[in-house]
């Protein structure tokens, strides 16, 4: 997937459909959202032309939504004031997810949340 600000969307739609394929759609609204901030971020942060969106189910109760670039800048999460409209991307994910991290390759990062199932 190219990294442009329309693949936001895209990134949501392939995240639905496998979220449902997998008999997941109850996690359809957190997915969608998690995916759509992340590659926003891989979009406005890295020089990155070329991003990878994965969804795995780990366990039975686990599924895990990854964003892959080749940038080694790392996510940051900033405490955000009032008034600022930007920089709650990643606060977001954090309320959305189980938990959310990254993996550092010699070639990028993947930030990858995880999802409890219902």
């Amino acid at each position: 997937m190219s990294a442009l600000p329309s693949d936001q969307a895209r990134a949501r739609r392939l995240v639905s459909a496998a979220l449902s394929t997998r008999g997941l759609a109850e996690l359809d609204d957190a997915g969608t959202l998690i995916v759509s901030e992340l590659v926003g971020n891989a979009v406005r942060h890295t020089p990155c032309r070329r991003i990878r969106v994965s969804v795995r189910r780990v366990t039975n109760e686990l599924v895990r939504i990854g964003v892959t670039d080749t940038s080694h800048a790392l996510p940051k999460m900033d405490l955000v004031d009032g008034g600022n409209e930007t920089g709650r991307g990643l606060v977001l994910v954090d309320a959305l997810s189980h938990r959310w991290g990254y993996d550092e390759m010699r070639w990028g990062k993947t930030v990858s949340p995880s999802a409890l199932c219902a």
